[in-house]
């Protein structure tokens, strides 16, 4: 008999009172969400929130609860209703504030995530997942922006926009340095490690990025992103041996993403070494038909075998797939 099951006769024994039926429904939720019974779990957990929502004293951890509950569900509305319920009970508590930033940015609001990401912050200076959640946030932020600058004409000057850059770039190190002095055990300190790295190369410092990765890889030999990072990095660097390496570590470690393919076959190419870049760009092609990298590099290589027909077939689909981007971006 599972335990929820002892619960609910237990239940038709002991007197109502409330304590006793909220801890036999915090049982059965439990025990139903973790074997997947979500919609049985929701129902126990309606009760219960039911039940606390006519009680005096602070129940905001029930409503934080089942948010998080919804938001795992993909209900994201309901996730906020209940979020800003438990914010309104206890507006001192940094973890609602923190979850709904979490769910601001999913549902891609402008503003808010960083509000409540800095709101967590200012009530729990010493909380290392608050600053990992705003530093991601900052580097989404930075990437979109980045975007922006490179497809519209550039109206200031290059040097201020590499200044405003740099600058970014060195409040996202901070923060997650900040991060690691906090925790050095915190559970996603190779994703720091990783993101740090990638933070470093794009400021040209091409050794502390390097430093990065190998610690990233070094906590987690099974992660495939830093190796595939670092095999970037060393080939900008000109180490084509130890990128080669690298890529290959990371298909071995994830056979089926199209960019490892595509990125080795970048380098079999600048090689020299057609035939396996062939492989490559066809495996790419093989695991998303969209991948334009590999449709281009791929009409290259037939251009250079002469074999014009189908070279001009690979560009004509990048053509036609950069068009659709377009017009789905006109569109939205």
């Amino acid at each position: 008999m599972m335990r929820w099951e002892t619960n609910i006769r237990l239940f038709q024994i002991i007197p109502r009172s409330q304590i006793w039926i909220q801890r036999i429904y915090r049982h059965i939720f439990k025990e139903e969400f973790y074997l997947g019974n979500w919609d049985k779990a929701l129902i126990d957990f309606n009760k219960v929130v039911e039940l606390v929502s006519h009680q005096p004293s602070n129940n905001a951890s029930f409503f934080y609860n089942r948010g998080f509950f919804y938001q795992q569900m993909g209900n994201k509305n309901l996730a906020l209703d209940d979020n800003r319920r438990a914010i309104e009970l206890d507006p001192e508590d940094p973890q609602s504030y923190c979850n709904r930033g979490m769910i601001f940015k999913e549902i891609d609001e402008q503003d808010k995530p960083l509000i409540d990401y800095n709101k967590a912050i200012q009530l729990n200076l010493n909380k290392a997942a608050f600053y990992f959640h705003r530093s991601t946030l900052f580097i989404m932020i930075y990437i979109y922006r980045d975007f922006i600058q490179q497809n519209r004409k550039q109206i200031e000057p290059f040097t201020l926009q590499r200044k405003i850059q740099l600058k970014q770039y060195q409040i996202l190190i901070r923060l997650l340095n900040w991060i690691l002095k906090m925790n050095q055990h915190f559970h996603i300190e190779v994703i720091n490690y990783y993101m740090e790295g990638l933070i470093y190369q794009k400021v040209v410092d091409k050794n502390q990025a390097l430093q990065d990765y190998d610690e990233a890889i070094e906590l987690n030999p099974k992660n495939q992103l830093p190796y595939y990072q670092r095999g970037v990095l060393q080939s900008e660097i000109g180490n084509n041996d130890q990128t080669l390496i690298d890529y290959n570590t990371s298909i071995a470690l994830d056979p089926n993403n199209s960019n490892f393919y595509t990125k080795r076959g970048a380098l079999l190419k600048e090689l020299n070494v057609n035939d396996k870049a062939y492989q490559d760009y066809n495996k790419a092609l093989e695991l998303d038909s969209n991948n334009l990298f590999a449709l281009a590099n791929l009409g290259d290589l037939y251009y250079k075998r002469q074999n014009y027909t189908i070279s001009f077939d690979q560009y004509y689909r990048v053509l036609n797939l950069l068009m659709d981007i377009n017009l789905s971006k006109s569109n939205s």
